[in-house]
């Protein structure tokens, strides 16, 4: 049974995101571990996510319903709109009446003067909701830009890169439902192990064809898979990115450099796989580096050291150290908009020069860190050639002493979740 307070909760989450610009995952699990076992948490991800996701479409929608201009709604009752939407257009377990009810009694408790408003404008979409769904627009790119909720710089910079088919199959994957991906713990356990303990209590899986230590889970989060987690038997990570480590084959006694490591899951994956050696695990933050030794030891792992140490600048005690060095670079994060979709309103092409500057700094920097023979990998959870495949040609161009042996772009499919861009090249 869906409460109002289920529906009070996403309303404070979206406020959160669109009024403050917090990103929906670190906001939407922020409050919803505040929250007591009555709430649906399975609702309320559903709604905060998908409101999200399809924010221009439902705001399309609001501007053919009211006389009043989108920028002229008050924000929170705007987010209430959406949310209605939302359900009834997208949720067909909740009645419409319900949706238009809840709606109603949730704006009289955040701006009761608006009550009418909302009652009037979602009453009219219910007789008229047919024609109110279609997407009256002539021209392509904004037609594209409102039914895939995206702007229209980003849209762009996506068709400069790829072919049109490619650019709508990406966009209409990216609102697909995200398939949980569990990486096993290589140290303490087995894929088959894990299997088994799956099958046991018929959580259906399956092997990932892209990362060899990682499942595809048909199921949500149950406790079963949470105790695996806090028995550090598994860990959540999307196998695009797990399959980095594929490629890297580390060696007995590998000196590794993880040098923008936080979250932490490709530095937890490599000292799961190291039989003997070491990860220099970096990260700007104290607090980020503090998080990172808490997953380490949740995974049972005793062979990272963490520094905290600014990848911006070169730090002359790693000069020719290192047989691994891995950069994620900070990027536009184009190929997760599945996990944040609110990064579909946001690149453009300012702030992708900037972190092209960064990313190129980053770069330059870290190859000093790689011994003779050695190995530096560049990866972006981008799908964009100015962050991967452009980085590259001016890095090779500048650099004669290094050669690319590897480059891998997933793309979002049926059982991909996320964009992602891994090189591997080789110090001569």
């Amino acid at each position: 049974m869906i409460k109002n307070d289920d529906r009070y909760t996403s309303f404070l989450i979206l406020k959160d995101i669109f009024a403050s610009g917090a990103y929906s995952n670190i906001s939407l699990r922020t409050e919803l571990n505040k929250l007591d076992k009555d709430i649906s948490k399975s609702f309320v991800t559903k709604l905060v996510y998908g409101v999200v996701e399809r924010k221009k479409y439902l705001d399309y929608i609001i501007s053919k319903l009211s006389s009043t201009k989108l920028e002229k709604i008050d924000i929170e009752i705007l987010i209430i709109m959406e949310m209605a939407l939302y359900q009834i257009i997208y949720m067909d377990k909740v009645p419409d009446s319900a949706a238009v009810n809840e709606a109603v009694n949730l704006s009289k408790k955040v701006n009761k003067r608006l009550s009418g408003f909302v009652n009037a404008n979602l009453r009219n979409f219910l007789r008229n909701k047919d024609d109110l769904i279609k997407i009256d627009i002539a021209d392509e790119d904004k037609m594209l830009a409102v039914k895939y909720s995206l702007n229209e710089e980003f849209l762009e910079l996506l068709k400069s890169d790829y072919d049109k088919d490619t650019v709508i199959d990406f966009l209409a994957r990216s609102m697909d439902e995200r398939l949980l991906n569990l990486r096993v713990n290589t140290k303490k356990t087995s894929k088959k192990a894990i299997g088994a303990v799956l099958e046991k209590f018929d959580i259906k899986y399956e092997e990932s064809d892209i990362s060899i230590d990682s499942l595809i889970v048909y199921d949500k989060v149950n406790e079963v898979i949470k105790s695996l987690y806090k028995q550090g038997y598994v860990s959540f990570q999307d196998a695009t990115s797990a399959s980095l480590q594929d490629y890297i084959k580390l060696n007995k006694g590998d000196k590794v450099l993880d040098l923008c490591a936080a979250p932490g899951g490709k530095s937890m994956h490599m000292a799961e796989k190291l039989e003997s050696g070491s990860i220099t695990s970096c990260d700007i933050y104290e607090h980020k580096i503090k998080l990172l030794e808490s997953e380490a030891h949740r995974l049972g792992l005793d062979n990272i050291d963490f520094q905290i140490n600014d990848a911006m600048k070169l730090n002359k005690e790693f000069l020719n150290k290192f047989d691994k060095v891995l950069i994620d670079v900070p990027c536009s994060g184009s190929g997760i908009i599945s996990r944040k979709p609110e990064i579909k309103y946001q690149i453009n092409i300012k702030e992708l020069k900037e972190l092209n500057d960064k990313q190129w700094k980053i770069l330059d920097i870290s190859k000093d860190y790689v011994k003779r023979g050695g190995l530096l990998i560049y990866s972006t959870c981008s799908i964009l050639k100015l962050e991967n495949e452009m980085m590259l040609k001016r890095f090779l161009e500048e650099n004669n002493d290094f050669t690319l042996e590897k480059f891998i772009k997933h793309m979002p499919s049926e059982k991909i979740n996320d964009g992602f861009f891994i090189s591997y090249l080789r110090k001569d």
